[in-house]
């Protein structure tokens, strides 16, 4: 048989070839296969530059409402510290010394609230005519042209924009609300305005930040600035400056009138021939604007490295193109090799790809691996920040709980010392005038018979009995009151909040004062029994509020155990016990706290578990499990002590801790 081709010598020039219908199918194919291939590659990199574009939009979306969030959160804090001011201005006004329009009964209450409320530089009130009383200068002025008064004369509570005081001659801003004579509110017969320092309104916005070059300023509703970084363009009603409306830069005018409309929103803007991102969002207590102005790269640059990976694929996609272009320019002359050639290429590519393959699974096990490690980080970095954060919490919720009661002890003392102070002599009086109806009676034993009907209808030999009897229970519960307010006092400790000597039993008393409704007896049982085996102490430096909140936390926890679950002995008398030991080592300069109950005690897998965040024995809704973590953080990172727990099941419960008497490490209560 011939052979259907000749054969190709190593030394002839005359090589074998394909027939060039056989060659020009192979090169179509070839040239469709790269076709397709560019084409998918092509597709692939536009869908990958447009989602590009997407998520860059998305991102840029977040961050730019995180900015605006916040000015938004810096905002709700200067509206809350105004709404509280306008709050106690019109608490003051309803007061019977304010209300008389008597500036001689209203300048000592007036001038004590000052020293008291330190948010105020001064307080006056100003009559109908317009005459002003300042507790800060005996000078009488009229305000009549003042817009605050105009407002609160009106009976509107109005916080005015930055103005010069006539009485002080500082810059302020006036707190105005009107004064009525009774509680009809018909018309106002006054107004009583407190001043606010202006540079306290721009210290709340300067710490307003997003960044190295960030400022923040507030516009009032004439778009005036209130309070902006460049002092010069800071307005008052006596030195006002241009509104932002006649800006030169046409992007701050247009955004300066959406401010003073009480809109928000997040815009990009040119000043002075650079970028910012201006996030602007109005007051709800005052007729101002608060603005953040970012620079661009401050929010910009946190995408670098989305654009880094969009120029990565633009990038391989570029060069993916680029091979094909030159396999195509090349393909005519890989169709004149050999056959031999054609195969050796073709092992030698899937050598490659199959080590490449096998690189490129190597490479995703080990991302896997560092995924895997990365994300349990982390979790356990999520799981501490979440139990760091409950704790912030509670002791924000204690610290607001403790000035809560301080505030409440403080407001009680006053009346309750004005009535214990006038009992006394109101049962002088009563032993006076008791004293004269005897003698009336013994100089007179006939009275005539209008005088009898009376005396007999208002019962006057009951009334001689019972009404002494009845001011000494009034002295009995007037005392009572001032030993708890004192004791509330004492718990609160809100004037201790560094480190300092006290008694510790001192707070514990408090404590047990304050608990005193929960240790009465009760229907269902009998009192619980408080013993205390007090050792001589010295005074020990600590925070004494905080280590207050851990003796409430322990003794309340044992009052629970003890009534959840009521002991009783043989002759059903009830064994209710809780038992407070304190004592001095004098070798090793430590106090030790130890704070027993009979209660019916813990298995010791519940033990262990007590001082961890949220574990709790209690239903739910009696606790939340964060006491007893608190109080071992007090102790020991906050006092350098140590805090144990010893319990037996059906024998009771034993809290001991130690405390050094000195602390060798002061720290930032």
């Amino acid at each position: 048989m011939p052979q259907p081709y000749p054969p190709a010598t190593k030394n002839s020039w005359l090589r074998w070839r394909p027939p060039s219908s056989l060659q020009w199918n192979i090169s179509s194919r070839n040239l469709l296969t790269q076709l397709i291939i560019g084409s998918a590659a092509l597709g692939i990199g536009i869908i990958a530059f447009l989602g590009y574009q997407v998520l860059r939009k998305l991102m840029l979306a977040n961050l730019q409402k995180e900015a605006l969030s916040q000015v938004e959160h810096s905002i709700h804090e200067i509206d809350d510290s105004l709404a509280i001011l306008k709050a106690r201005v019109e608490m003051m006004a309803h007061t019977p010394p304010v209300r008389s329009m008597n500036w001689s009964l209203a300048k000592p209450y007036l001038k004590a609230e000052a020293e008291r409320i330190q948010d105020f530089e001064s307080l006056a009130f100003v009559n109908s005519t317009g005459w002003r009383y300042h507790t800060a200068t005996t000078h009488e002025t009229s305000v009549r042209d003042r817009q605050w008064f105009q407002m609160a004369i009106a009976g509107k509570t109005y916080i005015s924009d930055p103005l010069i005081s006539r009485a002080t001659k500082l810059s302020v801003v006036s707190v105005a609300t009107p004064i009525y004579k009774n509680s009809n509110l018909v018309k106002p017969v006054g107004v009583l305005s407190g001043a606010i320092r202006t540079f306290r309104v721009a210290k709340a916005i300067e710490q307003l930040e997003y960044g190295e070059g960030s400022y923040a300023f507030a516009l009032n509703s004439q778009g005036q600035a209130i309070a902006h970084p460049d002092a010069t363009l800071v307005t008052t009603v006596e030195r006002p400056t241009p509104s932002f409306l006649t800006s030169p830069e046409s992007d701050l005018a247009k955004l300066t009138h959406r401010m003073i409309e009480s809109q928000e929103g997040i815009e990009l803007v040119q000043i002075k021939g650079k970028q910012y991102y201006m996030a602007f969002m109005p007051l709800k207590e005052a007729k101002w604007s608060v603005a953040l102005v970012i620079p661009r790269k401050n929010i910009d640059s946190q995408l670098n490295w989305l654009d880094g990976i969009a120029a990565a694929v633009i990038g391989l996609t570029g060069m993916l193109l680029g091979i094909l272009v030159y396999v195509q320019s090349a393909e005519q002359a890989r169709l004149q090799r050999s056959k031999a050639e054609a195969e050796a290429i073709n092992q030698l590519l899937e050598q490659k790809v199959a080590e490449r393959t096998y690189e490129l699974e190597e490479a995703r096990d080990q991302l896997e691996e560092r995924v895997a490690e990365r994300t349990q980080e982390l979790q356990e970095a999520l799981k501490h920040l979440t139990q760091t954060q409950s704790r912030l919490i509670q002791t924000e919720k204690m610290s607001s709980l403790g000035q809560l009661v301080a505030g409440i002890a403080h407001e009680i003392n006053n009346p309750v010392n004005f009535i214990h102070g006038n009992v006394s002599h109101v049962n002088e009086y009563v032993t006076d005038l008791l004293s004269l109806v005897a003698l009336y009676q013994q100089k007179y034993p006939t009275p005539d018979a209008e005088i009898e009907q009376a005396i007999a209808d208002i019962e006057l030999e009951f009334i001689e009995a019972d009404l002494p009897k009845t001011l000494t229970s009034m002295n009995m519960g007037t005392q009572r009151i001032r030993e708890i307010v004192q004791s509330l006092r004492v718990f609160s400790r809100m004037d201790e909040a560094e480190l300092k000597p006290v008694d510790l039993h001192t707070g514990i008393d408090s404590t047990l004062l304050i608990l005193q409704h929960r240790l009465k007896g009760k229907p269902d049982r009998p009192p619980i029994e408080v013993v205390k085996q007090y050792g001589d102490l010295p005074p020990i430096e600590c925070y004494a509020g905080q280590l207050n909140q851990v003796f409430m936390n322990i003794l309340a926890n044992a009052i629970d155990a003890l009534e959840e679950n009521p002991h009783y002995n043989s002759d059903g008398s009830y064994l209710g016990r809780i038992t407070i030991t304190t004592e001095y080592n004098a070798q090793t300069q430590m106090v030790k706290v130890a704070i027993a109950d009979n209660g019916p005690g813990m298995p010791e897998t519940v033990k262990q578990k007590i001082f961890d965040p949220f574990f709790t024995t209690k239903p739910i809704g009696k606790g939340t499990g964060m006491g007893l973590s608190i109080s071992y953080q007090i102790v020991h990172e906050k006092h350098n002590g140590q805090m144990e727990c010893f319990s037996t099941p059906e024998t009771g419960t034993k809290f001991i801790i130690h405390i050094p008497v000195k602390q060798k490490v002061l720290e930032t209560a």
